[in-house]
């Protein structure tokens, strides 16, 4: 979709198929073991941290992994530990808790997820900061409407999406310029080449005329 600066827009299919290979190609790579490695799946679940917010120290920080699941029975019966890496009696059960870091620095936090038919472990660093990380916002200069301010150096293309049934055809008349006509040269070749052909096969003709002779 081509979406233009008044907010019309106009179907792309090249657009459309330049997005779309890359996402096929990825698929088909994605299902080729040869590429990158086959190996059999085994009995125990699958750990998996969600997403985690602010590290800010003395702040509380919410953990959750129910993302994790099992393949071969029912999630509920998974039990969850959690490892905050800050103490050796820094730890929780549970799917989601949470906890609280009071001195900044790099921790590892690890969660174990145990089934009955066995367990996986998966780890993730947290960097946990003194103050939230504060950026300078790159619209405070934009008008409360949303319009950002006009930038004479950029010329914003012209929307034209009126359906083809509503053009009007109109014909004009123009001078066919010097640019547009044949050129002389591509005239002469031809001919010339042609003219050449045809002395070729008279002098031939002849030549053969006088062995006929000569041999008579």
């Amino acid at each position: 979709m081509n979406t233009f600066a008044s907010g019309s827009s106009k179907e792309a299919r090249a657009l459309v198929l330049a997005l779309a290979l890359p996402g096929m190609l990825t698929t088909w790579m994605l299902n080729q073991p040869a590429i990158l490695g086959q190996v059999s799946a085994d009995k125990n679940p699958i750990a998996a941290i969600s997403d985690i917010g602010l590290t800010v120290v003395n702040q509380n920080i919410s953990f959750d992994a129910r993302a994790s699941y099992d393949l071969n029975a029912n999630s509920n019966t998974l039990h969850y530990t959690w490892d905050f890496g800050d103490g050796s009696n820094s730890k929780a059960t549970g799917i989601a808790v949470n906890h609280v870091y009071t001195t900044p620095g790099s921790y590892t936090l690890t969660l174990t997820v145990s089934s009955t038919k066995g367990s996986r472990r998966v780890s993730k660093v947290l960097n946990i900061v003194p103050q939230s990380t504060s950026y300078d916002n790159p619209y405070a200069s934009y008008k409360a409407n949303g319009v950002p301010p006009p930038n004479s150096a950029v010329i914003l293309p012209t929307p034209n999406d009126i359906p083809s049934s509503q053009v009007i055809p109109t014909a004009t008349a123009t001078t066919p310029s010097l640019s547009s006509s044949v050129s002389p040269a591509l005239v002469f070749i031809p001919v010339a080449v042609g003219i050449c052909i045809i002395i070729l096969l008279v002098a031939l003709l002849i030549m053969n005329r006088r062995r006929h002779h000569k041999n008579v």
